[in-house]
């Protein structure tokens, strides 16, 4: 696991905040030990169970070594445990389209100093989805398959204040508390975790602390 700093911009996000990783993301172009991740989305819901529950087993078993060592290293007495929601509205995944929120919570119940709080951020508006690259392919969802089209990757992309305004935040568990705000891939200049950390410190978040399991890398 790397340490890394999410730098205030003054604009999405206000204070620098201290982040983690514990693998690199070269891009889907290429075969790497992320591919797990990709599979833990499954966006089509065309992942076979084998291959989904590996890939959530895979995820889970990386939480729970990197909240282990983020919790001893910030010397942790209690922590909340909080996941970047999904894109789309909530109620529109079927239960398989959300393994990797299964795995964040199955890993935050593991520590008795650490409070499953993956359901304290809903969507209940969809935004752009970043990793569907346009809006020629389609998605499924909850409600049926979204066929390529104009609908098939609708809402707005990242803007300031997107987590506030599309998603259910519940402040009376945030409030005064130390977030581990957990995220699949983080990468720079897309801004939504930034805004996400933002979110949480404007309902009165303690302090908040990043996690992903992969960083993006740019290869040229």
């Amino acid at each position: 696991m790397e340490e890394y700093i999410i730098y205030a911009d003054n604009y999405y996000l206000k204070k620098d905040t201290k982040a983690y990783f514990t693998l690199e993301y070269h891009g889907r172009e290429y075969e790497d030990c992320t591919e797990f991740i990709r599979d833990c989305k499954n966006t089509f819901n065309n992942i076979n169970s084998y291959r989904l529950n590996s890939a959530r087993n895979r995820a889970e078993l990386l939480l729970k070594q990197a909240l282990s060592e983020i919790i001893d290293k910030e010397n942790l007495s209690i922590c909340t445990v909080v996941a970047v929601p999904r894109a789309k509205a909530f109620d529109t995944y079927l239960p398989q389209q959300l393994y990797l929120i299964d795995a964040i919570s199955n890993a935050a119940q593991s520590f008795d100093n650490a409070i499953d709080g993956t359901t304290y951020i809903r969507r209940h508006t969809n935004t752009k989805t970043t990793h569907i690259p346009n809006r020629n392919v389609g998605r499924m969802t909850a409600q049926g398959n979204i066929p390529p089209g104009e609908n098939a990757n609708d809402g707005p992309e990242p803007y300031r204040g997107i987590t506030q305004e599309t998603c259910h935040i519940n402040s009376s568990y945030i409030k005064g508390q130390t977030i581990i705000l957990v995220d699949d891939i983080y990468t720079a200049n897309c801004h939504i975790d930034e805004d996400c950390i933002q979110a949480l410190y404007d309902a009165g978040a303690k302090e908040v602390i990043f996690y992903s399991l992969a960083k993006t890398f740019r290869r040229y």
